[in-house]
């Protein structure tokens, strides 16, 4: 398997996350985007907390986490489901609510996330592949 491309994929996705779970903690004023009221300080503690520290989380699991015992793959596997699971909730979102609201940036958001799980997803595949072939080799 092309260790580069995990890598890359590895460092880009847990990059974005950590940027935007730094921006979330710093900033959480960032939820206005979405229409979330950030007036009040509980508000804004469970921003920080659940959105920013949880992309801060995921972001460490994916960059870090072959240094402590995770298989890249499984870093892979996460982030895959991560983005594709937010990704098709937030595109369902949108027929639910209707498309008239969901144009812009929810629309453009979605189709992102989707477009990085299935790069995942893609990365997993090949790398079944390439193990079935070592696999078949040795025989």
């Amino acid at each position: 398997m092309d260790d580069k491309l995990i890598y890359i994929y590895r460092s880009v996705t847990g990059l974005i996350l950590l940027f935007f779970g730094i921006m979330t903690l710093l900033y959480p004023y960032i939820m206005t985007l979405y229409g979330i009221s950030v007036e009040t300080a509980q508000t804004r503690i469970a921003i920080r907390g659940l959105i920013g520290g949880g992309e801060i989380t995921f972001a460490a699991i994916v960059l870090f986490g072959p240094r402590f015992g995770f298989d890249k793959l499984v870093c892979v596997r996460l982030i895959m489901l991560l983005f594709l699971g937010i990704g098709l909730t937030r595109l369902l979102s949108g027929l639910w609510e209707g498309w008239d609201i969901f144009w812009g940036l929810p629309l453009r958001e979605s189709l992102l996330e989707i477009c990085l799980g299935l790069l995942g997803l893609y990365i997993l595949r090949r790398a079944r592949g390439y193990s079935n072939k070592l696999q078949l080799e040795e025989v």
